[in-house]
């Protein structure tokens, strides 16, 4: 009876272990759709304490500048993401994979090989442009908290969902 114990200890910690590594964002809900702000008001809401906890979206183009992209399993993968005129909106953690709210790119690729899966489960392509809705989160285990020059606080971005931009 105590070695079904401990090998069912064990199985339940190489799950959790497993899970923890390879990012299972089984308990993690992507959240609703955002409120879309413009890149300016996005910008200003990262000025803004109160900003935190707060869901927005904003609308543009995820791109990846070159093929010097790590892709680690189960680690997020920092992506720019710009608006419509080429603008720099922000980077924001993407999982890689084809599942609901992640990115594909083959082991060899171009910035065209860039596949996004929305919210339901269907491709869109480098060209596209979406609506990512998160929540932000100040982080505030940083020093400065603030940046000196652009006043902004440093953020990260929880429950990201990726739907098709209307």
């Amino acid at each position: 009876m105590k070695n079904l114990l401990r090998y069912g200890l064990a199985i339940t910690a190489m799950a959790i272990i497993f899970l923890g590594q390879t990012g299972c964002q089984s308990f993690s809900d992507p959240g609703e759709k955002g409120e879309v702000v413009s890149t300016s008001q996005f910008q200003e809401l990262k000025k803004q304490k109160t900003s935190d906890g707060k869901r927005v979206a904003v609308i543009g183009k995820v791109t990846v500048a070159n093929s010097n992209l790590t892709l680690k399993m189960g680690s997020p993968t920092s992506m720019t993401v710009d608006d419509q005129d080429g603008q720099l909106i922000d980077f924001f953690d993407l999982y890689h994979g084809k599942g609901k709210n992640e990115f594909y790119l083959p082991a060899d690729f171009t910035p065209k090989d860039l596949v996004l899966y929305d919210n339901e489960g269907k491709p869109h392509h480098y060209d596209e442009s979406i609506q990512l809705s998160f929540t932000m989160k100040r982080v505030t285990a940083v020093r400065p908290e603030q940046d000196p020059l652009t006043g902004a606080y440093v953020w990260k971005y929880e429950q990201l969902r990726i739907d098709p931009a209307k």
